[in-house]
């Protein structure tokens, strides 16, 4: 057997692009490799463009804490003589609500609709009443900012007054204010703040305009958010104490229910309006990301630092109508298009999902109490409502449940394998029988907790046995014992499109057994921090090393059938995995970067896969059958199956009589499959036969009908997910338009000041690829490099460049001005540097 040629990892990233596209390459083979790791080096050259927020100052940002006479709830307080909380407690709240307005206002948000007062201790101060809530207290529609009754902002003349209750906001005997008062006093200040946002009051006036009223999701999840961070940025810890506390500091909303609600909807006994807080969090952790992370990193499960500027230009726009359907289009449209962040929600959404469900191994951590009483089963039922549990064995390799998902919603699954004795891998797949099941497949997202591996399925195909099928392939590790958690996100590419999913999923392991046992691999233990996709990925490809695994896969025809099992190197599954947390160019990127971190040992296992194969006997095997339909159990005879490897040449099931006498010879296929099941989510089954060597010896070209010696027998089983895959009888769909995919995981990857490049680089990819030539991106206009007598376009001043960007990625900061200038050589000198990278 010929010695196969080392991997270029670059160009087999090419590759798969390609076939994730069904496309068929097209640019000159000499430049596939040097083309993609010098598209790689130019998405990790262009580094980060910081903005910030222009800061409209406040008129004051002091704040004066007064305790009210009497009980009721009124917008003219009269201020009580009352000794409790006396004043140093209550000055413990108002320098806190002084550090939230100096955040506010830094940020750039406008100074609250609250009028500022002048007292005897303080000049120039915004008022919060103390007060005690009366029992029979009613609020109509005015009021805002109901909080479990700790707090309210009533709407009055033109401004906000702003109360918290006494009896709930202190201890019991009144004299310590109690921390969900510091955060239920900024929650209520942030209100009027939102009064004076174009989007909450589009035509100037304060009150709420009837035919504008914005989902509480919005007006109540947002204030949540930026408190609960403020807490914790000015105290270093997160309110203390109950359960409920935590879970509403971490935003445990319900996520199996559509995003956006209409009004304060209690979901398994948390507001799900105030718990969106959550989702504008992680808003706010991206914006910090984009601006002050290294280049396309990503908010992970852990401790995040938040940035909520970007709500300012959010809010900075007219209020649309009073439905979720003109919410999502405003978020999805402001997201996209303005601010730092840059990205679709169709891309934000799936990753949030994922990584919210990851808070509690990581973020609940710091709070040893919440450890010991809530456990991450009762966080995903938080979130989720439970998840579906799927549990295979090594005798039921394949399970199946019932889901449905609304729109803009995600589920949990968890998968377990009890009675393995390594890591198992699992293949997932998803079916509809509705008549639009094709759209409806391509808004299905799939991940792992903490967010490291979003991504959507790796194949899809319509008019399978009457429905429509998708898979994610061979990306999915489960450790025996250990349920492996998933997110199956529902989150179309036009966002206020997206429809409810319901269907059938199913997992099942991909197995073969030929007798010839390949070595295993070693136990994964990742430990996944913030954003550890690329590390995941490299620590992956590590813990692989030189394994191989055996593998069985299926294509088919209209004429014919045919089942190969193999071994392969088990690092190879990096490149299919999905570490990215985007389209497929992020995949690509980041389980490209993990087995370029790798490549040694990749040739040291395709070294070993060779060895293996031309040392043991069986180590391949081809089964040829006539086409079969879904449905069909049951032995079939008469099957030619070939058995390679080993020094021996390859030997196969005929005969071993010969069927013609005379000099014609004639040997018919006599081996055996039985079919145990052929749907479409599998195709499981055994083989057996006498293996003969096919090449006649002299002595048996001499006889009239000669008897093949019988060598060996072949005999294993095979179990095959997804066999619709390798089938050109179905008709493949296109999961996602590759060029839209390409251009947002382009503007994740650049900086944002720099995404307005990604249009202009993707239309240019597309036409070089349309065109069969070299992509040229030198005449790239929407961030030309500075002029060519400024840059060194040598091979060396490449070399500098990657020392720069190498240096900056390991310091986890953002670039200096002047590493931002040199970086952007990268679109001057395009040609150049990709001539060094080919050489």
């Amino acid at each position: 057997m010929a010695k196969q040629p080392e991997l270029d990892v670059a160009e087999l990233q090419l590759k798969l692009i390609e076939m994730s596209w069904n496309r068929t390459p097209r640019w000159p083979a000499d430049a596939r490799g040097s083309q993609v790791r010098f598209l790689i080096l130019i998405f990790s050259a262009l580094l980060m463009l910081g903005s910030a927020a222009m800061a409209e100052k406040w008129p004051t940002k002091r704040f004066e804490v007064l305790n009210v006479s009497g009980s009721g709830f009124w917008t003219r307080p009269e201020v009580s003589t009352e000794p409790y909380p006396d004043a140093a407690e209550l000055k413990k709240l108002e320098d806190f609500l002084a550090f939230s307005a100096e955040r506010l206002e830094a940020w750039g948000f406008p100074a609250p609709a609250m009028k500022v007062n002048t007292t005897a201790r303080c000049a120039k101060c915004y008022h919060i009443y103390m007060t005690d809530f009366g029992d029979d207290l009613t609020v109509d529609s005015s009021v805002r900012g109901y909080a479990d009754s700790w707090g309210r902002s009533v709407a009055h003349g033109g401004y906000a007054v702003v109360h918290i209750d006494r009896k709930l906001a202190t201890s019991p005997d009144l004299k310590v204010i109690q921390p969900r008062a510091y955060t239920t006093a900024v929650h209520e200040m942030i209100h009027p703040v939102l009064h004076k946002t174009k989007y909450a009051y589009d035509r100037g006036g304060f009150l709420y305009d009837g035919n504008k009223q914005i989902g509480e999701w919005v007006t109540e999840g947002i204030p949540d958010a930026i408190a609960y961070y403020l807490y914790a940025d000015y105290f270093k810890e997160q309110p203390p104490g109950r359960i409920q506390s935590w879970v509403r500091f971490y935003g445990a909303r319900a996520y199996d229910i559509p995003l956006g609600v209409s009004d304060q909807l209690a979901v398994r006994e948390v507001n799900v309006a105030y718990a969106s807080s959550s989702f504008w969090r992680y808003l706010a952790e991206l914006h910090d990301k984009r601006k002050n992370g290294p280049t396309g990193s990503l908010p992970g499960p852990g401790v995040e630092p938040a940035d909520f500027s970007y709500l300012v230009e959010l809010l900075d726009q007219s209020h649309l109508g009073n439905s979720q359907r003109q919410e999502y289009i405003w978020l999805d449209t402001m997201l996209n298009s303005s601010g730092d962040i840059r990205q679709s929600l169709t891309h934000i959404l799936p990753r949030f999902f994922a990584t919210v469900a990851g808070y509690w191994d990581h973020r609940a951590r710091q709070s040893p109490y919440i450890h010991t009483v809530l456990t991450r089963e009762e966080w995903m039922y938080a979130l989720f409502g439970g998840c579906h549990r799927i549990n295979l064995t090594t005798r039921q390799m394949s399970n199946a449940v019932s889901i449905e998902i609304p729109e803009l919603a995600a589920i949990c699954l968890y998968i377990d394998v009890t009675d393995a004795a390594s890591d198992v891998n699992v293949d997932i797949q998803v079916r509809t029988e509705a008549d639009n099941g094709a759209e409806l497949l391509k808004q299905l997202w799939l991940g792992t907790p903490g967010g490291q591996a979003v991504g959507q399925p790796t194949a899809s195909a319509s008019k399978v046995a009457n429905g429509h099928q998708a898979a994610w392939m061979g990306r999915h590790i489960v450790k025996p014992g250990a349920p492996g958690a998933f997110i199956l996100s529902n989150v179309g590419s036009e966002i206020h499109e997206t429809l409810p999913f319901t269907g059938t999923l199913r997992v099942s392991m991909t197995h073969a057994a030929t007798g010839a046992t390949a070595p295993k691999g070693a136990a994964l233990d990742v430990a996944p921090g913030p954003d550890g996709r690329e590390d995941a990925a490299i620590q992956r490809a590590q813990a692989l090393g030189t394994t191989l695994v055996e593998g069985a896969s299926l294509t088919a025809s209209a004429s014919e059938m045919n089942i190969n099992l193999d071994v392969s190197p088990a690092i190879l599954s990096v490149l299919a995995d999905a570490w990215g947390s985007g389209g497929l160019m992020d995949q690509v990127l980041v389980s490209g970067g993990a087995m370029l971190a790798n490549q040694t040992a990749f040739n040291e296992a395709n070294e070993r896969a060779i060895a293996y194969r031309q040392t043991v006997p069986g180590a391949e095997v081809d089964i040829l059958l006539p086409p079969l339909d879904f449905g069909f159990t049951g032995t079939i005879a008469n099957v030619r199956i070939r058995s390679s490897g080993g020094p021996d040449p390859d030997r196969v099931t005929i005969g071993p009589k010969d069927m013609l006498p005379g000099s014609e010879t004639r040997f018919e296929p006599s081996g055996t499959v039985t079919i145990t099941e052929y749907s479409p989510w599998v195709l499981a089954g055994s083989y057996k036969g006498q293996l003969v060597d096919p090449i006649l010896t002299e002595d048996q070209r001499r006889q009239s009908q000669p008897v093949l010696d019988i060598l060996g027998e072949a005999q294993g089983t095979f179990y095959i997910s997804a066999p619709w895959i390798g089938d050109e009888r179905y008709e493949m769909n296109q999961l996602a338009d590759p060029w839209a995919d390409l251009e947002a995981d382009l503007k994740n990857r650049m900086p944002p000041g720099m995404t307005g490049i990604a249009s202009e680089m993707t239309q240019e990819a597309k036409r070089a690829s349309e065109a069969g030539r070299d992509p040229d991106f030198s005449g790239i206009t929407a961030m030309a490099g500075p002029p060519a007598g400024s840059c060194d376009c040598s091979c060396s001043g490449l070399a500098t460049i990657e020392r720069m960007g190498e240096a900056v990625e390991s310091a986890g900061r953002a670039p200096t001005r002047s590493e931002i200038d040199l970086a952007a050589c990268t679109l001057t000198c395009a040609r150049q540097y990709a001539v060094c990278e080919a050489e």
